[in-house]
């Protein structure tokens, strides 16, 4: 997913006021679309992950339309 072209990767200013945020929408092997929260360490070479789940359906529709 972090190494997909095809994913669709948002800067987070709304939780960025620690730490730099950022939401990636993709679809999953199964053709699910998931949404996961995360940041980068020490120098983009570690990626934490903060939450993932299964997108909704208004997420589903962002992701449609900036393809």
């Amino acid at each position: 997913m972090f190494f997909d072209g095809n994913a669709q990767l948002i800067f987070d200013p709304d939780h960025s006021i620690k730490e730099e945020r950022y939401i990636i929408l993709d679809i999953s092997n199964n053709l699910n679309l998931f949404i996961v929260v995360h940041n980068y360490k020490e120098n983009d070479e570690i990626i934490r992950i903060i939450s993932a789940r299964k997108a909704t359906k208004s997420e589903s529709k962002y992701y449609d339309e900036a393809k």
